[in-house]
């Protein structure tokens, strides 16, 4: 009996063991897919500065030239 308990001790432990290595994998897996997007939203928000930045040289421009066609 003592055997028995100790064999199914000993399965649960592995099992366990299992179950902790598949986390530990799956926790890296996130960290890695979370690290991946933190680039890709830095990347996006750099584009998205750069857009803002045309658009208003693009409405300095208009303005300018409103006020160049009111001159005449």
């Amino acid at each position: 009996e003592i055997q028995k308990l100790a064999e199914q001790s000993n399965s649960s432990a592995q099992t366990i063991q299992q179950i902790i290595e598949e986390l530990l994998v799956a926790s890296e897996s996130t960290v890695k897919i979370m690290e991946d997007a933190r680039g890709v939203i830095q990347e996006q928000q750099s584009k998205l500065d750069m857009t803002k930045d045309c658009l208003v040289d693009v409405n300095q421009g208009i303005e300018e030239s409103k006020e160049g066609i009111v001159a005449i």
